[in-house]
């Protein structure tokens, strides 16, 4: 929100915005009008009958062995997913 793509967001009128991370698992944050708003875990939620991130985060690209083009299906089925219950 300092420096990145979110920066120009980050004032008293910036709106929303969603920050998400894969990795080794998913990490999240929400901001509003530039203030996190704490404990967000949106790598928790259950997405197709599992918890998100035992899903679609990376390193589960790499234990299953995953071609990009697969695991990306299921990251954008989950951001699909994800702004669905947030909208």
């Amino acid at each position: 929100m300092q420096f990145g793509a979110g920066k120009k967001y980050n004032n008293p009128n910036g709106g929303v915005v969603l920050v998400l991370t894969l990795g080794t698992g998913i990490g999240s944050a929400i901001f509003l009008n530039g203030q996190l708003l704490p404990n967000t875990e949106f790598g928790h939620i259950e997405f197709e009958g599992i918890i998100a991130e035992k899903k679609a985060a990376t390193v589960i690209r790499e234990q299953e062995n995953l071609s990009w083009k697969k695991w990306s299906k299921r990251v954008n089925k989950y951001l699909l997913y994800m702004e669905k219950i947030i909208s």
